[in-house]
């Protein structure tokens, strides 16, 4: 197969895909769709770097009938933990003489603006962090976005699209003249605006922009503030009011003051961001998978609600603890119709002394479950009893445990343990096998008698079958979809495994050291990755000593793919600026096939800056270390990629 073969091919699989998957109406045989798709990847194996990025032998499904078109970030959008007392402040700022920016967290939508030597060519929802989607038409009728800014690089910008208060208002007005709706608060308006399929509906909107950070650039910034500078001297909006200061009585007098004004202001709020202000510690304080721990949110208090305790209901999670959940008389908080509310444990409930039938105050944050603050204990009945904490498991009648603050459940094959547990093996962050949603599995377990993660790897087109409402086209892509996994990287699959205190990044670490398989672990390597202390090595031990067994069998059949620590860039840490001829993920993916490992930033221990181009702040920080920097074609050539 010549590639121009092979490009002609990629396409008509992928109209094969649309009828098959979008529109249930299949054009071939399923024969003769595999000789093709055998034929396509037989040719990306043996020629892995002309691989089209996104090509069908690694899509599982077809394409939905989506508005707008699904765009990846260049670097992740992450989400920000919060504060919420001046008790939780104190926790987060360790270090009291650290500068601290602050300013205003905007109450509306994330955007990433993408500019590429000096012009804006496209604009991306937040979505799920990774991947958004690309909303470039509104935009262009957002007038207070800069179409063009000074810089001969790409970068990308983040921000918050609000809609004034005002605005707000005015659109609810016409509205209800019309019968129409009427939207709940600004910041539900401002997303539906900017998701608009009518670029002139946008027009009409009088949505704001107010950028907050970047993301991918080569710009040399040394401080937050310098980002800030950056904005404004780009003609975005200015900030309502931006300060670095260091301690705790000056964070509390800005936080203070932005709450005071906030009133009178014609955007709405919900609290301040605080960030270290020296971006070079940015790195040393790290990332979460969902939160930067150099950035957080100090949101405004609550407001307040009254409302009723009609229940009180157990989950039981994939360890078996077993969390409590309050049942709450429909309470409409910001135009959300809320049911339940959070008591995170039974110390909590003990602590509040809170009952079945209490008339309770409520609080709710943002998208945050709502929280009991405190019962009306002047309100209570002599009907209302204390609540007693479970003696056995509301799922399997097994015996509990209390571990600390939480009560556990101690029968492993209790039923909801195990369909959180195989739920978790097969999510976005385990497997990832699509259309494998959890009612999926709960139909599995009744069904089927799935009780193992193997179970579901040997599942048959005639299993599926026997599932309730699953249709033959269904069966079908849910079927490839579990055997079309096979191969995936190792890291992927130890995290699947579920094993407490092991998260993706642990489970990245991890995978780098596995010669052939987990249960062969060298426990001296296990001792020298950062970040895995006496709790974690020991869960990790622990795991494999007791499920060795079906480690190798699940090893057999899924045929992780090993970390290659014999590549020619074996242990070289290697990071990527700039634009490159390919796309970025598929250099990624050559340096980590090749043993390397690749990091978003230069830093101490980087060999090696990929670079088109000998500016920006990461190509000058290479140079001034002494790092090896090379063009794309350089790279391939020096290490004969």
């Amino acid at each position: 197969m010549s590639y121009e073969e092979y490009i002609n091919s990629l396409k008509l699989l992928e109209r094969y895909n649309y009828y098959y998957y979008t529109l249930d109406k299949p054009i071939v045989s399923d024969s003769i769709y595999d000789r093709l798709y055998n034929k396509v990847k037989k040719y990306e194996e043996k020629h892995p770097y002309n691989k089209i990025d996104g090509s069908v032998t690694d899509l599982v499904g077809g394409k939905t009938l989506d508005s707008f078109k699904k765009v990846k970030h260049y670097s992740k959008m992450y989400s920000l933990d919060n504060l919420f007392t001046k008790e939780d402040l104190e926790r987060w700022l360790t270090d009291k003489d650290t500068n601290i920016y602050l300013d205003p967290k905007y109450d509306g939508v994330s955007l990433n603006l993408i500019y590429d030597k000096g012009k804006l060519i496209d604009a991306i929802t937040r979505g799920d962090g990774t991947m958004g989607e690309s909303v470039y038409n509104n935009v262009l009728n957002i007038r207070d976005i800069p179409r063009v800014i000074d810089i001969d690089s790409l970068i990308e910008i983040r921000g918050e699209i609000v809609i004034s208060i005002l605005e707000f208002d005015r659109i609810n007005k016409e509205n209800k003249k019309k019968g129409l709706p009427l939207y709940s608060n600004p910041r539900n308006l401002a997303a539906g605006t900017l998701r608009q399929l009518d670029p002139n509906i946008v027009k009409e909107r009088k949505l704001m922009f107010y950028p907050y950070n970047i993301g991918v650039n080569d710009l040399d910034f040394k401080y937050q503030i310098d980002i800030t500078n950056f904005f404004i001297e780009n003609d975005f909006n200015k900030p309502i009011d931006v300060k670095v200061v260091k301690g705790l009585e000056n964070i509390e007098q800005y936080y203070n003051k932005i709450n005071d004004i906030r009133p009178h202001l014609k955007i709405p709020l919900d609290g301040v961001v605080l960030k270290i202000n020296d971006l070079s510690k940015h790195e040393e304080y790290g990332y979460t998978n969902k939160y930067p721990l150099h950035s957080i949110a100090y949101k405004f208090p609550a407001v307040e609600f009254l409302t009723k305790i009609l229940d009180i209901r157990l989950q039981v999670s994939r360890f078996g603890v077993i969390t409590p959940v309050a049942i709450i008389e429909d309470t409409l908080i910001d135009g959300v119709n809320v049911t339940r509310a959070t008591l995170h444990n039974f110390n909590e409930i003990n602590r509040k002394d809170i009952r079945i039938g209490d008339t309770v105050i409520i609080i709710r944050s943002g998208d945050v479950i709502p929280k009991i603050l405190r019962p009306i204990q002047e309100l209570r009945t002599d009907t209302i009893v204390k609540y007693k904490e479970p003696e056995v498991c509301p799922c399997c009648n097994s015996r509990v445990i209390k571990n600390n603050s939480d009560v556990v459940c101690t029968n492993k094959l209790c039923k909801n343990r195990v369909i959180e547990k195989l739920t978790y093996f097969v999510s976005k962050d385990g497997l990832d096998i699509p259309d494998m949603s959890k009612q999926t599995i709960v139909q599995l377990y009744e069904i089927l008698d799935v009780r193992e993660y193997v179970d579901i790897l040997r599942l048959t087109k005639d299993d599926l079958l026997r599932l309730d409402g699953f249709s033959d086209v269904k069966i079908n892509k849910l079927y490839n979809n579990i055997h079309g996994i096979y191969g995936i990287e190792y890291w992927r699959f130890i995290n699947s495994l579920g094993i407490a205190n092991v998260g993706l990044k642990t489970s990245k670490d991890i995978s780098r050291i596995i010669k052939d398989s987990l249960v062969n672990i060298d426990v001296s390597e296990l001792r020298k990755i950062n970040g895995i202390g006496d709790n974690v090595y020991s869960s990790i031990i622990d795991y494999i000593n007791e499920y060795s067994e079906d480690i190798v069998i699940l090893e057999n059949i899924l045929k992780p793919k090993l970390v290659n620590n014999n590549g020619i860039l074996n242990s070289l840490n290697i990071t990527i600026t700039g634009k490159i001829p390919i796309s970025r993920n598929l250099l990624i993916a050559m340096i980590e096939d090749n043993g390397g490992i690749y990091n978003s930033s230069v830093i101490k221990t980087t060999d090696i800056l990929v670079s088109e181009e000998k500016s920006g702040k990461k190509y000058n920080k290479a140079i001034s270390n002494n790092i090896d920097v090379l063009t794309y074609q350089e790279f391939k050539n020096k290490y004969k990629l």
